[in-house]
């Protein structure tokens, strides 16, 4: 979880000053086509039929390969082992959870989750986008690999992010596996270390304390905490660590909004402002 995410940038020369004028325009033909192979496809973010309804929703989209284009045939037995991975989570916060595929659906990065989109998430109680993509590669014994690079999206973060700055809502992993032919391969790319969970249950608390819901959302927030310790390991990244601050600061806040609430009459109430923390 770790993995910093790898950004490639293309740099062109201009021709030089003394150039044929037939010299320079097969220049600018071939410059022109290889920027059309090294380019990455624009990103394709087509409407996800089955998001109006009730309930907090995951969305799992395409995750497919660079050079031939297509998404993993194995897309299908992935959503059903992302609900199934997700349901003790289900089981345990006893919310309405559900992983819904967006076939088609291929973002290319995370500034393609402008404003206006993810407002529009958020108000479809979409808590989480997944994406990626595969390429053949070899390592350093020249053995072939999948290089991956999966893509996080928790939306009510990435909401917050747009006022606070902080911390990154949307974001890119870079990842390995032997190859992408098993659907237990694929869960391991899009789910390495538990963090489904944990980007579901950060997401679900935020969504919580915002409707008011304070003791359902400290319960997530405070879940969340655990799991996203977990899975960042022993030397957490500064992604992750500005993550599990914020999560922080808002389980210390719902203790303070439940109290300041004349409405609520829990049993956050009777808490100090002092036990903000879930430690």
């Amino acid at each position: 979880m770790n993995a910093d995410t790898r950004r490639v940038r293309w740099r062109t020369a201009g021709s030089p000053a003394g150039m044929a004028p037939a010299r320079a325009g097969l220049a600018a033909l071939v410059l022109l086509a290889s920027l059309a192979l090294a380019t990455p496809s624009a990103a394709q973010i087509v409407p996800c039929v089955g998001i109006q309804g009730p309930g907090f929703k995951i969305l799992l989209d395409d995750i497919f390969d660079v050079a031939g284009g297509t998404a993993s045939p194995l897309m299908p037995s992935l959503t059903y082992r992302v609900s199934t991975n997700l349901e003790q989570l289900r089981v345990e916060s006893g919310l309405p959870l559900k992983v819904i595929r967006c076939a088609k659906r291929r973002p290319s990065d995370p500034s393609d989750f402008k404003r206006s989109l993810v407002e529009q998430l958020n108000a479809r109680q979409v808590v989480l986008e997944v994406w990626g993509t595969t390429a053949l590669a070899t390592d350093q014994a020249g053995a072939p690999i999948q290089e991956a690079i999966v893509g996080y999206l928790l939306v009510p973060v990435r909401f917050d992010e747009f006022t606070l700055g902080q911390p990154a809502g949307a974001f890119l992993l870079s990842r390995q596996a032997k190859s992408v032919t098993s659907v237990d391969e694929l869960v391991r790319l899009v789910d390495q270390s538990g963090e489904l969970a944990a980007y579901v249950a950060v997401s679900t608390g935020v969504k919580l304390l915002r409707s008011k819901e304070y003791d359902q959302a400290r319960k997530q927030l405070c879940d969340s905490e655990g799991l996203l310790t977990r899975a960042a390991g022993a030397t957490p990244g500064a992604r992750d660590k500005a993550l599990i601050g914020y999560v922080q600061r808002l389980a210390s806040d719902v203790v303070k909004e439940a109290k300041a609430d004349p409405a609520y009459a829990g049993v956050l109430k009777a808490l100090p402002i002092s036990a903000g923390s879930c430690r």
